[in-house]
């Protein structure tokens, strides 16, 4: 059989989808615990002695990120449980919260108290944005526009240019504020509100009551409307809403305050099945030569 270039490509593709392993990661204001979750809901501790965990982050090694109302630094834990400081430049009253990687490797944090903090590859602080009301969480959107939501009475949610400079995307009147925020098929964004609400936004602004629940953090894994899947946190348990069905994930959390979806590399599975296609590529060669 010939092997055609649009194998490799699809080949390469399929090494991609084997070469990881996608968990969710549930941060534990309860006990100082951050606890994993496979997707067959089965749960585990993967790391402990933290404190008021409000922020969760991936990179693309796999490395997961943690930030809290009260430790004024942002740590880093390898696949393999490894935790070290990242990022410690920090004034003392800092509250850091939800937190979001642009595609060229900075973090964005938001501090409730002051505003969005830029960290570099290299761990560099500089506070990046001010003059928005309370920001808890940041996502991107597929265009790459960082949003923030935060407030108290109105619950606001910001979008910020290259240059950090924020202006008033959409608001809703109420004594509370939004807590958590990603984006989702067609850039709508899923809100939670401290008032009991869950919240879409689409991309005119307009803000729409989604569920009758006070969510603390969520996260988006889809990639198009047949797919989506949305995990978000209520209570003590992680929900998915699969296509507008929702149903209990994973339970047996301790307060759980944030979430966040990572892919990590298995370099194992990575090797053999790179091995397998330079083998394939060496027969390509062949035949073509013949």
């Amino acid at each position: 059989m010939k092997l055609r270039a649009g194998g490799c490509v699809g080949l390469f593709a399929l090494v991609a989808g084997f070469a990881q392993a996608q968990f969710l990661y549930v941060g534990n204001s309860g006990d100082g615990t951050i606890s994993r979750v496979d997707l067959a809901g089965n749960v585990s501790t993967f790391a402990t002695g933290f404190a008021n965990i409000y922020g969760l982050a991936g990179d693309s090694s796999g490395n997961l990120y943690v930030s809290s109302t009260t430790a004024h630094k942002v740590v880093r834990i390898t696949p393999a449980g490894t935790i070290t400081d990242y990022a410690t430049d920090f004034p003392s009253n800092s509250s850091l919260m939800g937190m979001a990687f642009d595609s060229s490797g900075n973090l964005f944090v938001a501090d409730v108290s002051a505003g969005i903090y830029k960290i570099t590859p290299s761990g560099t602080v500089s506070l990046w944005a001010t003059g928005m009301s309370y920001p808890r969480d940041v996502a991107f959107n597929d265009a790459g526009v960082l949003y923030a939501v935060g407030g108290y009475n109105p619950m606001t949610m910001y979008s910020i240019a290259s240059n950090g400079t924020p202006t008033l995307f959409a608001s809703q009147a109420a004594n509370a504020g939004f807590t958590c925020i990603d984006f989702g098929y067609l850039d709508w964004a899923h809100v939670g509100g401290s008032n009991s609400t869950f919240y879409q936004i689409n991309t005119s602004a307009a803000v729409l009551s989604y569920l009758g629940q006070n969510v603390t953090d969520v996260v988006y894994t889809g990639t198009y409307a047949s797919n989506e899947a949305w995990y978000f946190l209520v209570g003590g348990s992680l929900f998915r809403d699969v296509n507008g069905n929702i149903n209990t994930f994973a339970t047996g959390f301790s307060t759980p305050t944030a979430l966040a979806f990572v892919a990590v590399p298995e370099p194992a599975t990575t090797a053999a099945l790179i091995g397998l296609l330079a083998l394939l590529a060496v027969g390509v060669r062949r035949r073509f030569a013949e």
